[in-house]
């Protein structure tokens, strides 16, 4: 949608510190072209028509090649309980734009926002599920955080491009949240790779949900059995690097504790008591598969043994250890009593 960026990234590295300042402009959507609906939100999911005016209300889409972001013409207030947004972004948008950051943010939130980063394929759906029927209101998988979490990994090193994603992810969550009550953020398992980025913008309270591994290899194996091993090992690892190296260890949820008790998993990620009037409405959530009817929903088949064993030996080789210990965890991602 806006041009891509040189091999070896050097383009779009100078447009995160330098993004060029370009007035916000919008089109109309011909077309939507996403052929796997799991994908992350990219610029090219929409053909381009004819130039239109700039809509009043609009959600972030997804981080530009241009040092900008591209946004749709749908209410944030509209994604508000959807298990993936951006397929509701895609399916309702009617005009694209593209934003210079400057044109982005909204009242810094009362408090810090609660944000879970997971590992993904451990509940954090259902986690999402539980918290909006405590009243919360649930924005997950934007995928302009996803976009943050893998241009952090791919320079960590680098304070310029780390400062730029912070000050772009505290834009991002006063955006999503003004007009919210109690706003509460799920991020994709890919933004992990950016927590530290994510968090240093001082607008969210970040949780952490891992799974057993084991029961983790399976579901990946069954849900992404396409994908090779070193694809979902490799942003795993990382991820759980970037969460323990945030100045503060976060609360650590795991897929067994929410099953066992929802309403304390709905507490630590809300930093506070739920009223008693709605712990049996949490409770029911659990009994509903969030994922239901949708490409993320797991299998009936166990996944390929083989495609697991990989997945696991590949852990046991690249797990990272002096991380894991720091958030609590033992080498199969259980939580460590104290």
């Amino acid at each position: 949608m806006d041009g891509g960026a040189a091999a070896d990234g050097t383009d779009l590295r100078a447009a995160l510190v330098d993004p060029v300042r370009a007035p916000a402009r919008a089109w109309r959507v011909d077309r939507v072209i996403r052929p796997d609906p799991r994908a992350i939100a990219a610029p090219g999911d929409f053909a381009r028509g004819r130039a239109v005016d700039l809509p009043s209300e609009l959600s972030l889409y997804c981080l530009s090649g241009s040092g900008g972001v591209v946004a749709v013409d749908v209410a944030m207030r509209d994604l508000v309980g959807a298990p993936f947004p951006y397929a509701v972004q895609a399916g309702r948008a009617r005009s694209v734009l593209l934003l210079p950051w400057e044109e982005v943010d909204g009242p810094v939130p009362a408090a810090p926002v609660p944000a879970i980063f997971s590992i993904g394929r451990c509940g954090s759906t259902l986690l999402a599920r539980a918290l909006g029927a405590a009243g919360a209101d649930v924005l997950s998988e934007l995928d302009v955080f996803t976009g943050i979490g893998t241009l952090a990994r791919r320079w960590p090193a680098r304070a310029d491009v780390q400062a730029a994603l912070s000050d772009r992810a505290g834009r991002a969550v006063r955006h999503a949240v003004r007009g919210l009550s109690r706003p509460v953020l799920k991020f994709r398992s890919q933004a992990s790779q950016g927590a530290r980025a994510i968090c240093a913008s001082g607008t969210v309270a970040p949780v952490l949900m891992v799974r057993d591994i084991a029961e983790w290899a399976a579901s990946v194996a069954r849900t992404f059995g396409d994908e090779n091993p070193q694809a979902v090992v490799d942003p795993l690892v990382q991820g759980l690097r970037d969460v323990a190296a945030l100045p503060d260890v976060p609360p650590v949820l795991t897929y067994d504790t929410l099953l066992r008790d929802p309403v304390a998993a709905v507490e630590t990620c809300l930093g506070a008591p739920v009223p008693p009037a709605r712990h049996a409405a949490i409770r029911a959530a659990l009994a509903t598969d969030s994922q239901a009817g949708t490409a993320l929903a797991d299998r009936p088949d166990q996944g390929d043994p083989a495609r697991i064993a990989a997945i696991l030996d590949l852990w046991r080789a690249e797990r990272p250890d002096a991380a894991l210990r720091r958030l609590g965890l033992g080498p199969d991602l259980t939580l460590q009593r104290t």
